[in-house]
């Protein structure tokens, strides 16, 4: 059998993808790899979406197949659904940034009015 030099990529994503951080996607000459090189940004932006899932029943990015569902999060856009109080949204809302470096820390959380009178 001769070689067509032709490359076949695979996506191989370590976890549920739903609930992956957009900085774990990244493309190599139009091929979808994974980075796997993450910081506690990455752990903050899935308790986000831990945050969201425990209130609306459902993850804010969701699709048929896993290549939808990673062009829903580089988007990034998504809205809430029920009732939501004006603080759990704001928090979501600024932990569910694309950018890394522009989301909260876990003291800043725990510092969050969604979370007063909770004794940590």
């Amino acid at each position: 059998m001769k070689n067509s030099g032709k490359i076949n990529s695979v996506l191989i994503l370590p976890g549920s993808v739903e609930y992956m951080a957009p900085c774990m996607f990244k493309t190599d000459r139009g091929s979808p790899i994974v980075y796997l090189d993450f910081s506690i940004a990455v752990d903050i932006w899935t308790f986000g979406i831990l945050l969201y899932e425990l209130k609306n029943g459902k993850t804010p990015f969701s699709g048929q197949d896993p290549q939808t569902i990673r062009e829903q999060i580089e988007r990034g856009v998504y809205s809430f659904t029920g009732s939501c109080s004006a603080e759990l949204q704001n928090l979501i809302k600024i932990i569910l940034v694309k950018e890394p470096t522009a989301r909260p820390t876990i003291k800043q959380i725990r510092q969050h009015s969604f979370f007063r009178g909770v004794s940590w």
